[in-house]
């Protein structure tokens, strides 16, 4: 998660509107604010979470910023 910390410090600080999936006590909220806000661009997504059955078609662009050796979880998150 320190890494999507960096990120989000990134993007506030550039007033570029995100929202975050990896506090459980927003996921929710912050997945349909992501998906029915044109104004939310990027979502800041655990590689855990998002190669766990979420199917976001909302995205256009992937980038994987996680350091991770499991080639297949990295496949199923872009997918």
């Amino acid at each position: 998660v320190s890494v999507l910390d960096i990120l989000a410090a990134a993007l506030t600080e550039n007033k570029i509107p995100y929202k975050s999936l990896h506090d459980p006590n927003y996921f929710q909220k912050n997945l349909s604010a992501f998906k029915s806000q044109d104004s939310i661009q990027v979502l800041l997504l655990p590689l855990h979470t998002g190669a766990n059955g979420l199917n976001l078609v909302e995205a256009n662009h992937v980038l994987l910023v996680e350091p991770e050796l499991n080639l297949e979880e990295e496949a199923q998150a872009i997918s």
